[in-house]
């Protein structure tokens, strides 16, 4: 099983369920209760039982918050490990860090919007 995260039309993520699970889901506790409400649509697909999320419509502002959430999540899984089933942590992880790089290659990132 795999799970995937249309970041563009044309930059499409695929990843294991495993890792996946944990980008998404954690990333999704980490973000505000206004941050959820803007991506909601784009976890929408997920809540329709589909592996799947979309951030490929989201505007700057929504695209930058779910970026917010994925660092932050991704610090804490990192520090804490985190990462379930704890025997994939460093797979997981190797993962994280290359979705995190396709998210800082697109246009609508703002690394410093990564601090607000």
């Amino acid at each position: 099983m795999s799970g995937t995260i249309h970041i563009t039309e044309q930059d499409v993520w695929s990843t294991g369920t495993a890792t996946f699970a944990n980008i998404v889901e954690r990333t999704w506790e980490k973000l505000e209760r206004s941050e959820r409400l803007l991506l909601d649509r784009a976890y929408s697909p997920m809540k329709e039982g589909f592996d799947f999320i979309a951030l490929d419509e989201l505007d700057e502002a929504s695209f930058r918050a779910f970026c917010r959430g994925c660092r932050a999540a991704f610090d804490e899984c990192q520090s804490k490990q985190l990462v379930q089933p704890p025997e994939l942590f460093s797979g997981v992880m190797d993962r994280w860090r290359e979705f995190m790089t396709m998210l800082e290659a697109d246009d609508r990132f703002d690394d410093a919007s990564l601090n607000n």
